[in-house]
């Protein structure tokens, strides 16, 4: 039985898949239209969750480095879980936008955090080579949970709208409670204090000023993070417009859900064959072709880009996570990873104004052509301005 620091993969493995256990995730959209939420209004709801990251993501990081990456993800998963059963017991507009600003705040202690507790583990092994490998696995977890998640979640809401965020709340909590178990590495014995709360967010945003690589693929990851976000925030509603009953739903997620997990397990190998740079920018034109894709509208097409996009995805998070992680020093990691969030989701805030009102003003399918040349253009200028240093 494996002890210690080797005990913190496999519970690293357990922590991700009840991340992954989103009971809410595939009806997030359809649960706000049933509570008469327009297009516009659910755009706000993201503009929310997003303004808290905005505020609160540094100084978590900052927290996360200063006091242990596992307190901080356990608190941030008790905001969260308080969060969930918070918009269960409730349909109005101002109480949903509160219970996102919470649920906002337990995800800046979780952002970051538990990735840079993972590497610095790795370190401690002399494993970090393997940091894509394990990731991209951890994320297949993840996704493999969704995919049990798309099935519960489908089935709560068919039942009552508000039983898959009654469930979400325990399952938040457990996650929390498993990742409490990780063994911290580095572990600080000097007391906290603000002085020095606000002395690591400053060095912290100095380090990465410093570095051109680091500071690009913040740049990129946000880039591309927000464009899928519009995926995510409009895939329910899309699904319904290209004629798929909702009660399918779970049936549909699981197969999206489980060719990510496949990419996600395989993504160390795609990402040793391309490169870095190359893996990167595959991303970028399976967006760009899949969001132009889906602006046709026709049932069988868009259902096969949907799940392609999904495949973008997959190889996206493994490769941004390595690329990062390598390039940060561990006194620093929490915190870098926590403006990288920061990053994306300011350029979220704007995005979603945008998307949203067009999406009420226009169609999802117009919407849909508007990312896809979005994503090209972003991709081709990202690929001009890669530091070579």
């Amino acid at each position: 039985m494996k002890t210690g620091f080797e005990a913190n993969i496999g519970k690293f493995y357990l922590y991700k898949y009840l991340r992954g256990l989103w009971i809410p995730a595939a009806i997030w959209t359809l649960y706000l239209l049933a509570r008469n939420f327009n297009y516009t209004q659910i755009g706000f709801t993201d503009i929310a969750f997003a303004a808290v990251i905005i505020l609160f993501e540094i100084p978590s990081g900052a927290f996360a480095d200063l006091v242990g990456r596992k307190y901080s993800v356990c608190l941030g998963y008790f905001l969260i879980a308080i969060s969930s059963l918070f918009i269960g017991l409730t349909g109005k507009f101002s109480f949903i936008i509160l219970a996102l600003a919470i649920f906002g705040l337990g995800e800046t202690f979780v952002s970051g955090a538990a990735n840079a507790l993972i590497y610095d583990t790795l370190k401690i092994l002399k494993k970090e080579k393997l940091y894509a490998k394990i990731d991209g696995r951890a994320n297949a977890l993840f996704s493999f949970g969704s995919v049990c998640g798309a099935f519960i979640g489908a089935y709560l809401f068919s039942i009552n709208i508000s039983f898959p965020y009654y469930l979400g709340a325990v399952v938040f909590a457990l996650a929390g409670l498993s990742f409490l178990a990780m063994k911290e590495p580095n572990q600080r014995t000097a007391k906290y204090n603000i002085k020095e709360h606000y002395t690591q967010m400053i060095e912290g945003c100095k380090y990465v000023k410093g570095h051109p690589k680091v500071k690009w693929i913040i740049a990129f990851s946000s880039i591309i993070a927000t464009i899928f976000g519009y995926q995510i925030f409009i895939v329910s509603p899309a699904l319904t417009t290209f004629g798929f009953d909702v009660k399918y739903f779970g049936f549909l997620f699981a197969l999206i859900w489980g060719i990510e997990a496949i990419v996600f397990w395989n993504a160390h190998k795609i990402l040793d064959y391309l490169g870095e740079k190359k893996a990167l920018f595959a991303v970028g034109i399976i967006y760009a072709i899949s969001f132009t894709i889906l602006s046709m509208v026709n049932f069988w097409l868009a259902l096969l880009f949907i799940i392609i996009s999904y495949f973008g995805r997959g190889l996206f998070h493994p490769v941004r996570n390595n690329f990062i992680q390598k390039r940060i020093v561990s006194s620093h990691r929490a915190t870098t990873l926590s403006i990288q969030s920061f990053a994306t989701s300011l350029l979220s805030i704007i995005a979603t104004l945008i998307l949203s009102k067009l999406t009420d003003l226009l169609s999802i399918s117009k919407v849909y052509l508007i990312v896809g040349i979005l994503a090209l253009v972003a991709t081709i200028v990202l690929y001009l301005t890669y530091p070579k240093k």
